[in-house]
């Protein structure tokens, strides 16, 4: 199946119980719309979601113009494994975040692990009646139900804001409001910064002006799935490990006309997902010079001080590959049976 990581950040002016709260109000009418939700393809997908907390690390790695981020923690390996333990439809919640929270203001159920599933809010801690049930989520359904047309088709004047009159600058607003971050990034204009995260495909539609739709499409590609393992060391020491060995895989993968497409961390294991065949980066001998790269990745990478093992599964064949996600939160991926195989192929032969 397909994991989301999703992040609220609690500042010195909110509760973490509030947060909390928040998230779990979320992941119930997240349970509510898609626990078992039929696709067009006759497919049925069940949710299951964990909520942990606690701090984070966030971590920019990478140079020049392929940079990427990797956030982790405990609670990123606490959620992990509240997810392993969750049935389809549940909502659990690690012993950690059920610590910061009132007992009186849910339906729940302690499990002897520690892990606590939510059936139901009670109560809303934000209410100053501490005795005022819960009034529903009309809301939240309401605003996930609304669709984002206008979103999509927001005109190319409105990113302007210098030359807007009150009235455009109050719809742009409006618009973009679900996602602030976008309006903040806006007045810092710091979209030159925000380029170097961006999957070289993407950034040539952009720069030509093209719609990101032309990007979707069924594709002929060659996927590298790398796991690799460091050694267990103080934080510090671990980025620079990931770094590194970023830094050598973007190098050796462009060399080649390949895509570094993500890179994700979990019980600090590191995998990276790497195509090749993509739009503006294709050739004839892909797959040749995918395995000749995987070669050189594990070559590479292998021998850096705190790699313990490298593991890369190859496969090549047909992907869904696009944009996908809201309007408003939106990345490039690949999606098909041989992106799970190279997984498989992966993790099977470490």
């Amino acid at each position: 199946g397909d994991a989301f990581l999703a992040l609220w950040k609690t500042d010195k002016r909110t509760f973490l119980c509030h947060t909390i709260h928040a998230v779990i109000a979320c992941a119930l009418v997240i349970q509510h719309s898609y626990s078992s939700y039929e696709t067009d393809v006759k497919v049925n997908l069940k949710v299951k979601l964990a909520i942990s907390a606690g701090n984070l690390l966030f971590a920019p790695i990478g140079t020049g113009i392929d940079m990427n981020y990797v956030v982790f923690g405990l609670p990123v390996i606490e959620a992990k494994a509240a997810e392993s333990v969750c049935a389809s439809g549940e909502v659990k919640l690690t012993a950690t975040a059920w610590g910061h929270c009132y007992s009186r203001n849910y339906d729940h159920l302690v499990h002897d692990d520690g892990h606590v599933t939510i059936k139901s809010i009670l109560y809303d801690p934000h209410e100053i009646d501490v005795t005022k049930p819960f009034i529903g989520f009309g809301a939240m359904i309401r605003q996930i139900k609304k669709p984002f047309n206008g979103i999509e088709n927001l005109p190319d004047f409105l990113w302007d804001s210098k030359s807007l009159n009150s009235t455009d600058l109050l719809k742009k607003n409006e618009t973009l409001n679900l996602r602030k971050t976008i309006l903040i990034a806006e007045e810092k204009n710091i979209g030159s910064d925000i380029r170097k995260f961006m999957v070289r495909p993407v950034l040539t539609q952009v720069d030509a002006h093209q719609p990101l739709k032309y990007l979707t499409e069924m594709r002929q590609v060659s996927i590298l799935f790398i796991t690799l393992k460091p050694r267990d060391c103080p934080y510090p020491q671990f980025i620079t490990i990931v770094n590194n060995s970023y830094q050598i895989t973007c190098e050796i993968v462009y060399k080649s006309m390949g895509c570094v497409n993500k890179i994700i961390l979990f019980d600090k294991d590191v995998m990276i997902l790497v195509i090749f065949g993509l739009r503006g980066f294709k050739h004839e001998s892909e797959a040749q010079a995918a395995l000749k790269c995987a070669y050189n990745i594990k070559k590479s990478v292998s021998a850096l001080d705190g790699v313990l093992e490298v593991s890369i599964g190859v496969t090549t064949g047909q992907v869904y590959c696009g944009v996908v996600g809201h309007p408003l939160r939106r990345e490039f991926t690949v999606i098909g049976a041989v992106v799970n195989k190279a997984a498989r192929l992966m993790c099977g032969f470490r």
